[in-house]
């Protein structure tokens, strides 16, 4: 397949919530094209929403360092993480600690900023 082609495939499934599908689909993404951060950030979402929250954040971790600047990778990264109390205290207090990281980073959007940190508080 196409890399864009395989890109909208796991897009697809990922909006789906054919969530096993999808991480086959975006792992096969990222063999293709491994500097592709929104990939990576997609990728980080599906392995949220498969109870993996240190893949997803390994996953948007990279997606930023790929991209630093893009506003979006950032909020992607945040809106998963603000589903911290949907998992178990001690997966809670990671995603917490991520969303803290994402607040304190400099150069942080404003709107990205306030994502966090009203996910945090909120």
């Amino acid at each position: 397949d196409a890399p864009q082609q395989l890109f909208e495939q796991a897009l697809s499934a990922s909006r789906q919530g054919s969530f096993a599908e999808a991480l086959t689909l975006w792992d096969q993404v990222l063999e293709r094209t491994p500097q592709d951060a929104a990939a990576w950030s997609n990728r980080g979402n599906v392995r949220l929403a498969l109870g993996d929250p240190r893949g997803a954040i390994s996953d948007q971790d990279r997606a930023i360092a790929l991209d630093p600047a893009n506003p979006q990778i950032a909020a992607r990264m945040v809106q998963p993480l603000g589903q911290w109390r949907r998992f178990d205290a001690g997966r809670q207090a990671k995603m917490k600690a991520e969303l803290s990281r994402v607040v304190a980073q400099q150069g942080l959007s404003k709107n990205t900023f306030e994502m966090a940190s009203k996910s945090l508080n909120g």
